[in-house]
This record gives structure tokens, C-alpha cells and sequence, in this order.
């Protein structure tokens, strides 16, 4: 056994899950930035990981700025609330995940954060937002998300998922370390999705995916995934396809029932 072997033997569990969420984001981010990257290289880092400066991180770029190329907004509705609901892929990152995330915090009087993408042709450099923009979840160390999760015994995230997964337009990807509340989720939409007929809402249990499996690699489960550093360590990621993060927003009548689901399904899995 190398040395190497001999020290992860005694790390306790989820240190080691941790270790290798960075590790796994890290050689990731490192091939991506090489095939993808437009000039403008962004580290997968605001503040570079756990808040240590380093030159490349978002925070220190010379290119991208805060206020106009993102924006972040911190909403603390109720000082008592204790659930924070996070959209740190917002704006032009992940289409509507931040109104969606505004939504629910407006409904249930939960506190909010929203990093909502906007870069200018100075940022992007020829990329987009989600290029340029998207830090990982498992290194999202931006300080007032940080500093607003940390107060919070619970939360869950929105994100939005890639078109190139091609999947059916009602899947949902449940992820978070927060078992109770993956598992409450998914029997609540199970129980619920007949009322809404435009297409069928298929939630799946992204903690449990293998290999090929859909909604593979959107677990959610690092230490480090920002919606699980809360005061229990533990909390709900959703995946949404376009579709779907579309339908959600959209005004109209016929998608009110999709809403009510969509809605009451993460109140009830909060409850957990």
C-alpha cells in the first residue's frame, strides 16, 4: 500500500467523501478548463476553496466584477425563519433557477440566496455565463452564502441541469445529504403528479445513480456542497431540466397545478 493509502485508511468517512469531492472537482474543472475555456480562464472558486486567496478565484478577477457581470443577493425575511432556500446558479447561469428560488422564499417567508450570473462581453470573453460563472457546488465558498447557510438547520438549492442530458422533460434529480427530505420529496411529487397531466413528473433519487443511471454525478452529498454546510450538515438539492425551470415561471393558468406540486413537495420534504 503506498503512503498515500496508509493515510486515507485512517480518515474518518466523511472527511474522505470530502476529500474526494474536491479532488474529483478539481481534476474535472481542470480538464474542462483546458478542451473549453476561453481565454478568460475563472477558477471553479469564489474566493479559492474555504476562503484562502489565490489569484485565479472570481473573487480576484480582473475581468469579471461584482455587480456587473453577477450579482449577489441575500434575503433575510425572517430572522427566525429556519430554512434557506439558494440559488447560487442564478441569473444566465441556470435559467430561472433564481426566480424560482424568490418564489419560494416569498411564499414560505424562507430566507434567500441568490448569485445571479449577467457577465458582460469583458467577462465572458467570448464564453457565457455558465462557462465563465458556474462555481461547484462543493466549492461554493462565497462569504455571505457561507456565513447566511451556517445560521440555517436546514435548506434546499435549485439548480438546473444540462440539455445534454436529454432527459424527459418532468425529471427531477433529488439529491442532498438530508435523506429524510430526498425520500419525502420524491413520495409527495409520486403521490401528487397525476394533478398535473402537460407531461409526467418522474422525481429519481440522485444519492442512489450508478453509473449510466440518469441523474448520475448530481448526487449532492459532499460535506462541502454548499447547501449542506448548514447547522445539521445536511440539506435538499433539486435538478431541474429547462422545461420544466421554464414551466415554472410561466404565468400561465395551465402550469398552476405544476406549481402547486412542485411547491408543496419541497414544504412537505422540508418538514423532515
Amino acid at each position: 500500500m503506498s503512503s498515500w493509502g496508509k493515510w486515507f485508511k485512517f480518515l474518518p468517512m466523511p472527511m474522505l467523501i470530502g476529500v474526494w469531492c474536491v479532488v474529483l472537482s478539481t481534476f474535472t474543472l481542470v480538464g474542462l478548463l483546458q478542451v473549453f475555456m476561453p481565454r478568460v480562464a475563472i477558477a471553479d472558486t469564489f474566493d479559492c476553496y474555504q476562503s484562502n486567496q489565490c489569484e485565479s478565484a472570481l473573487a480576484s478577477s480582473h475581468h469579471c466584477q461584482q455587480g456587473r457581470d453577477y450579482t449577489i443577493t441575500t434575503t433575510r425575511r425572517d430572522p427566525k425563519a429556519d430554512v434557506v432556500v439558494l440559488s447560487i446558479h442564478g441569473g444566465k447561469i441556470e435559467l430561472h433557477t433564481s426566480e424560482i428560488s424568490q418564489a419560494l422564499a416569498q411564499q414560505y417567508k424562507w430566507n434567500r440566496y441568490d448569485f445571479a450570473g449577467h457577465g458582460t462581453a469583458q467577462c465572458l470573453d467570448g464564453g457565457n455565463n455558465f462557462d465563465i460563472l458556474h462555481i461547484t457546488s462543493s466549492r461554493f465558498d462565497e462569504p455571505e452564502a457561507l456565513e447566511l447557510v451556517k445560521r440555517h438547520p436546514k435548506a434546499v438549492s435549485i439548480h438546473g441541469y444540462g440539455s445534454q442530458r436529454d432527459y424527459p422533460e418532468g425529471t427531477i434529480c433529488v439529491g442532498g445529504k438530508n435523506a429524510n427530505q430526498v425520500s419525502a420529496f420524491i413520495s409527495f411529487i409520486e403521490n401528487n403528479e397525476h394533478n398535473f397531466t402537460e407531461y409526467l413528473l418522474n422525481p429519481i433519487d440522485a444519492t442512489q445513480a450508478n453509473s449510466g443511471d440518469m441523474c448520475k454525478g448530481l448526487s449532492g452529498i459532499c460535506s462541502t456542497n454548499i447547501v449542506n454546510r448548514t447547522i445539521t450538515e445536511m440539506g435538499l438539492q433539486l435538478e431541474l431540466g429547462k422545461k420544466m425551470r421554464q414551466d415554472l415561471v410561466n404565468p400561465q393558468s395551465q402550469y398552476n397545478e405544476l406549481r402547486r406540486v412542485f411547491d408543496e413537495a419541497i414544504a412537505h420534504a422540508i418538514t423532515f
